[in-house]
């Protein structure tokens, strides 16, 4: 399975195209900021709101979802102040038994683990960044990818 995980279109809906028709993917997490950008979207979507999103009613706040038997957070982050740190969002991932948290918010391309939870950030795709989850086999491979 391959998902494209892209965040912070910001109205470059050309972009989310692009990488979609490039990519190929079996699904896609947006992660707030441009939802409204998703109409483009020709592949299978799950999405959240991020703090420009104000007048979208297209997604919810945040989202988690199951994939090969990992729970995955997708959430934009401004409510975890991810900008700052990731401790906040992580602890609510440990509360939750969350395996994998992906968000965006703060533009800038991160993977980590942090007390034992995934945390990826595919940066922003208006700055021609974005990500890409390979699962084969249950291993799980995260990609920071540019346009």
């Amino acid at each position: 399975m391959k998902i494209l995980i892209i965040s912070d279109s910001h109205g470059n809906w050309k972009k989310i195209e692009q990488v979609e028709r490039k990519e190929h993917p079996d699904r896609v997490f947006f992660l707030g900021d441009g939802a409204d950008d998703t109409h483009i979207l020709k592949t299978k979507c799950v999405g959240v709101l991020g703090n420009c999103d104000f007048s979208s009613k297209l997604f919810n706040d945040q989202e988690v979802v199951e994939v090969s038997g990992k729970k995955i957070l997708l959430a934009h982050g401004h409510f975890y102040d991810v900008k700052k740190c990731v401790g906040e969002i992580v602890a609510f991932a440990k509360r939750n038994e969350i395996d994998i948290v992906c968000h965006g918010h703060s533009h800038i391309q991160n993977l980590a683990t942090v007390n034992g939870v995934t945390v990826f950030n595919p940066g922003s795709l208006w700055e021609n960044e974005y990500g890409v989850l390979e699962i084969k086999h249950g291993e799980f491979n995260f990609i920071l990818k540019r346009v």
